[in-house]
């Protein structure tokens, strides 16, 4: 059986304790070697300056300065040693604080960010440039996601709203056909056939959606004839009016050039036209 590794007390720590841990290592490292050095150096120093004196001082009156000044220097280090401690270890807090608030801000918006919270932002703490690209990096994420999200909203209720047009369309000519008010003819199964490619393609365009980060829709342009395309828009919702009371008709002008377009995106134009025109009218109805 494999143990789990269990961590330790110093690895659950957090930013500002670790950095106060390492800057108290760091304040023991230099007062240890600022006492040693001195405790060796100092008593050395001095007794030398002892001697060369003229006339020296006797064994006994050396002895006792020397041990005097032992005793002064170690007190002096000491104190000075500790009271430089505890400043240095107050300083070291407030800063770690100081750094450490960012960093769980940064962590703060992220895990927003990853909860669907989009409008989250993070605040430059002007702490450097290191912090600022932070902060700009963080934001500019946040921005993108959210614009993604509102274009990937936008382009499915768009895509929703086109899938009802050929959906009706189908569902319009067959009880046309069950009614016998439109025979079953090759103009009816081209009709048909045509808003069934449509809402292949709808479909298809869903899954791309899923992954849009720009407002783009895939197109596939060919030279098609204007006349062709107002007779196919309006024979796919031809039935659909007629069911709703309304004959539908076009009036091409003659000498129209041909066009370079993606037929599907133009049907899809003329039906929202179309749909917005129905709509209009029931409106005015009321």
């Amino acid at each position: 059986m494999t143990r789990q590794a269990v961590p330790s007390r110093v690895a659950r720590l957090g930013l500002a304790p670790r950095l106060v841990l390492n800057n108290l290592l760091v304040i023991l490292a230099g007062a240890s070697t600022v006492l040693v050095t001195a405790l060796l150096v100092g008593p050395a120093v001095f007794k030398a300056h002892l001697q060369s004196l003229d006339p020296a001082p006797d064994l006994l009156v050396q002895e006792h300065v020397a041990r005097a000044f032992d005793e002064s220097i170690l007190v002096s280090l000491g104190v000075g040693i500790l009271i430089a401690g505890v400043t240095a270890a107050a300083i070291s807090w407030l800063v770690a604080k100081r750094l450490a608030a960012p960093v769980s801000d940064a962590a703060e918006v992220a895990s927003n960010l990853a909860d669907g919270r989009l409008e989250a932002r993070l605040v430059d703490p002007r702490m450097g440039p290191e912090f600022a690209t932070l902060t700009t990096a963080v934001n500019e994420l946040a921005h993108r996601l959210e614009t993604t999200e509102q274009v990937r909203r936008q382009l499915t209720g768009e895509l929703a709203h086109q899938l009802r047009t050929p959906v009706a369309s189908i569902s319009a000519t067959i009880e046309a056909v069950r009614d016998g008010v439109l025979p079953l003819d090759e103009v009816t199964f081209a009709t048909l056939d045509e808003q069934s490619r449509r809402l292949s393609r709808l479909v298809g365009e869903l899954e791309v959606v899923s992954r849009a980060q720009e407002r783009q829709l895939l197109l596939d342009p060919e030279p098609v004839s204007v006349a062709g395309l107002v007779e196919a828009g309006v024979a796919a919702q031809r039935e659909r009016f007629r069911a709703a009371g309304v004959e539908l008709s076009a009036s091409i002008e003659p000498g129209i050039p041909t066009v370079h377009v993606d037929p599907d995106r133009i049907h899809e134009v003329i039906a929202n036209l179309l749909d917005n025109a129905q709509r209009q009218r029931r409106v005015g109805e009321r």
